[in-house]
């Protein structure tokens, strides 16, 4: 099998949609900041490394209270995403999206463990209105917490999973736009027209566009534009973070020394870290995270079991147990693979998590026939098989941007396909299939 591709120009017209002219642009997912601030020190000259070291060290908070742990083993990193509003720009500041709100607020909680094997990761997103006790406030949603400070955070999850904090990263608007901007942008293909003036979200129909910081700002924070409300944003923001994993890996940020010094000065004036988050330990976790990149993708994407609820005239998203629990437990345990307890549509597929759309490029009905019954036989979700008037050799799969594991779960059951990054054609599937000759052998 090749490697991904853009949309080759022999497929036709009718078969994938064009991609659509760019929406207009306009003025935290937060693991992604971990990401890439790591992967800055991956390697450089040791100049680069220690004008890193200044940088990161102006970046602590030393009253963070973490527990440091040896670099060999699990790790815990707990990434948030503040809504303040510093280093924008006056201007920007009286943007509806970014208009100031009272107390503090994080629109995103995640938690990173890295497996002591060093070849795997779980992103473990936490809704914003999970109802959890907050030490000295009671019965609380868990985004009270971070209104009192960082520490009351960490204290909060440890306390609610019982999995020990080893590194906190907090990063803010400005931060997580940067980050993207310094990627040359982002491609997301959303499956149907966006409109949220309050998060600054505007897409005008179904396709395939280039993000930039402000687009994918909007695409993060957005909570009101599905019916599913914080789900479907974890959703999105899981899909980004997935997304700019592979765009950060050909980047060439970490080989070019003035890239990389261009990144750190306009990243880290936006982050906030542990006393304990040194260069060292940056260039330990870079290494680690480049191994579980080369582990076929193994990083697992969850979110806590639970679903929403009112309680006393609240609406709260409440936990779903045992398998909260349950998935808590094998975290701190370090179990690979975890139970299937809090899956997404980005965590690490099995066939029934993937829909497929098969569109028959052979000539012959009973091919795509065919490869319809084995694709279900192998367990996958086999939408209505499609006959094209085209005939064409190579068989090529269409996969949305973040949902590349899925597409080489189907890939890998076809001759000589190629995997190809853009829109599949069919809003209902994960990964549309064209069927051509010799993926028929």
């Amino acid at each position: 099998m090749s490697d991904v591709r853009s949309r080759p120009p022999h497929v036709t017209p009718d078969l994938i949609p064009a991609v659509p002219p760019r929406t207009r642009r306009w003025p935290k997912i937060t693991i992604i900041a971990t990401l890439i601030v790591l992967l800055l020190f991956g390697g450089g000259a040791l100049g680069l490394y220690k004008y890193a070291g200044r940088k990161l060290k102006g970046a602590q908070n030393r009253s963070i209270n973490v527990l440091p742990a040896p670099l060999k083993g699990p790790l815990n990193i707990l990434v948030l995403g503040s809504d303040s509003r510093q280093g924008l720009t006056p201007r920007e500041q009286k943007q509806r999206n970014f208009s100031p709100t009272s107390g503090r607020r994080s629109d995103t909680i995640i938690l990173v463990h890295l497996y002591g094997d060093g070849k795997h990761a779980v992103v473990l997103s936490f809704p914003r209105d999970l109802r959890v006790h907050v030490p000295g406030l009671g019965i609380q949603k868990i985004n009270a917490a971070y209104n009192k400070g960082p520490n009351l955070v960490i204290q909060t999850i440890k306390e609610y999973t019982g999995i020990p904090i080893n590194h906190y990263v907090e990063v803010n608007f400005a931060g997580f736009r940067e980050i993207v901007n310094s990627l040359g942008g982002v491609r997301i293909c959303p499956k149907h027209a966006y409109h949220d003036p309050k998060a600054g979200l505007f897409i005008p129909k179904r396709g395939c566009y280039m993000f930039d910081g402000n687009m994918a700002l909007g695409w993060a924070r957005s909570r009101s534009v599905e019916p599913d409300g914080d789900f479907g944003r974890i959703r999105r923001q899981q899909q980004l973070i997935r997304v700019m994993m592979s765009k950060a890996t050909s980047a060439g940020i970490i080989f070019n020394p003035l890239k990389a010094i261009n990144v750190i000065d306009k990243v880290t004036k936006h982050l906030v870290l542990d006393p304990h988050f040194t260069t060292g330990v940056a260039r330990a976790l870079a290494s680690r995270l480049k191994e579980a990149k080369q582990a076929n993708g193994d990083v697992d994407f969850r979110v806590v079991p639970s679903h929403p609820k009112t309680i006393g005239g609240v609406s709260y998203v409440v936990a779903e147990d045992p398998d909260a629990t349950g998935l808590f437990k094998a975290i701190k345990a370090d179990t690979f693979p975890l139970p299937p307890y809090g899956k997404t549509a980005f965590s690490i597929p099995d066939p029934s998590d993937v829909t497929v759309r098969v569109i028959n490029a052979t000539g012959d009905t009973a091919k795509g026939t065919a490869l319809k019954a084995k694709l279900k036989t192998l367990g996958f979700d086999v939408l209505q098989t499609v006959k094209t008037q085209s005939v064409q050799e190579k068989t090529f799969v269409y996969f949305t941007p973040g949902d590349d594991l899925k597409a080489k779960l189907v890939a890998d059951q076809l001759p000589d396909a190629e995997l190809v990054v853009g829109g599949n054609g069919d809003p209902k599937a994960d990964v549309t299939v064209v069927l051509g000759t010799s993926g028929t052998g």
